[in-house]
């Protein structure tokens, strides 16, 4: 008469399956998480730009320091560093950088955000300062991560019946929404 349960041949069978699993799904579901928390960045650096806009309004010039916009120089977990890297009458550079555990997101290390010229540019850059193709967090396949938009010539930016562009919200110039104005 046999008795209920498993053989160790099976235990270890099951055993091997599952590290075996594990192996090859772990190093992916990491790329995705790290990827994931880019999102912080980009959020980050919108309100960043928010409150650029803001301080510019009643000054005649960009603010050059995270103090003059009352700003955290940290991103809300703390996986990115904030800085602002340049800024004069026209124009501004915001950076965020990879700290902590985030630092394992080697694929984009500093994601920017740049004004020049009217125009909002994006882009991210990795360990060795390369630009990299992925930064707003988008589908890859070789498409460049440097985002210039000029919302007036852009065929998605919608027109009133006088031909004048409305243009796009922030949201969509970084790529996080698709709302339009």
């Amino acid at each position: 008469m046999r008795t209920r349960g498993f053989s160790l041949i099976e235990i270890v069978i099951v055993m091997a399956i599952l590290a075996v699993l594990a192996v090859l799904t772990l190093p992916s579901f990491r790329e995705h998480v790290l990827k994931g928390r880019r999102a912080e960045a980009r959020e980050a650096l919108l309100a960043l730009q928010l409150a650029q806009e803001r301080f510019r309004s009643s000054h005649p010039r960009y603010a050059d320091r995270l103090e003059d916009l009352a700003q955290s120089p940290l991103t809300r977990s703390s996986l990115y560093r904030l800085r602002i890297a340049q800024a004069d009458a026209t124009r501004y550079t915001l950076e965020a950088i990879a700290q902590g555990s985030q630092t394992g997101d080697r694929r984009c290390q500093v994601l920017t955000l740049r004004l020049e010229a009217g125009a909002i540019h994006t882009s991210g850059r990795d360990a060795g300062g390369a630009e990299q193709a992925d930064a707003s967090g988008r589908a890859e396949g070789g498409k460049r991560m440097s985002a210039h938009r000029h919302p007036p010539q852009h065929p998605r930016a919608s027109r009133n019946a006088q031909g004048i562009s409305h243009g796009f919200t922030l949201v969509e110039v970084l790529g996080i929404g698709r709302a339009h104005v």
